[in-house]
């Protein structure tokens, strides 16, 4: 998904220039790298000369980074190896350990389960260790949650917060700084949460996230679509499907 990533998350152009690309419907490096450069040359008001910098430093930002097995397998030991550097702990002990130190970050991990066993409850804990202060054992991140399923309770997760930190949240103001790092979002149908998966990566940018939670993706297609017949399960395959590729591009 780098060819989808926004112009403005890659430091190369001034907000004044994103805006003027923006108006000439460019936002996305694919979007830039297939305009022509007369095109590029007119909307930004600059040379040829001028242009053909920013088309070569976009192709390098677009293009994967070439790698091989022993810095893939180095990359591994190091963030496994104990301490749990750069992960995002569960703080359940158990699962933890199970995860070499927690959920690493840069990707989609997916829960799953029956109704009923506790799949919000984990959300609500990992978005809470996640913006907890590195002082209380957390990352001190942002966390962007989306609820599709109306189950996010702020109270809720202020009382766990509390109750395995009390004398760090003893006093409001420390609670109100964890609050803060937590942005809901409550999308309801698959309109819904497709127009805020497409405008998600500025408020990323904006916040300095860490964590990402849907819960659950396959909220609003579960209510709008049934499984009556095949063309409703293809309906219902393809939405699903969009979804995941909008997200594809958060952990980058």
């Amino acid at each position: 998904m780098a060819g989808g990533r926004k112009l403005m998350r890659l430091g190369l152009f001034t907000a004044e220039q994103c805006l003027k690309l923006r108006r000439q419907g460019i936002s996305t490096t694919q979007e830039f790298l297939s305009a022509t450069v007369l095109d590029l040359m007119t909307s930004l008001s600059l040379s040829y000369w001028q242009v053909l910098p920013l088309m070569q430093a976009l192709s390098h930002a677009a293009a994967p980074t070439p790698t091989n097995v022993l810095d893939l397998y180095r990359e591994s030991r190091s963030s496994s190896g104990g301490v749990g550097r750069g992960l995002i702990p569960t703080s359940l002990s158990g699962l933890d350990t199970a995860l070499h130190g927690g959920l690493p970050p840069g990707t989609i991990t997916e829960i799953v389960g029956p109704p009923g066993c506790g799949k919000t409850q984990l959300c609500l804990t990992i978005a809470m260790t996640t913006a907890l202060p590195p002082a209380c054992g957390g990352c001190g991140l942002g966390v962007v949650f989306i609820d599709t399923e109306a189950t996010f309770s702020a109270t809720r997760l202020v009382e766990m917060a509390k109750a395995r930190h009390s004398s760090h949240f003893s006093s409001p103001h420390t609670v109100s700084q964890l609050a803060a790092r937590v942005r809901v979002h409550r999308t309801l149908t698959s309109a819904e949460l497709e127009r805020l998966l497409v405008s998600l990566e500025e408020e990323l940018a904006e916040m300095g996230v860490g964590l990402v939670v849907v819960d659950s993706v396959a909220g609003p297609v579960r209510r709008e679509y049934g499984a009556r017949d095949g063309r409703e399960m293809a309906e219902r395959a393809a939405t699903l499907g969009g979804f995941t590729s909008r997200l594809n591009w958060c952990p980058d």
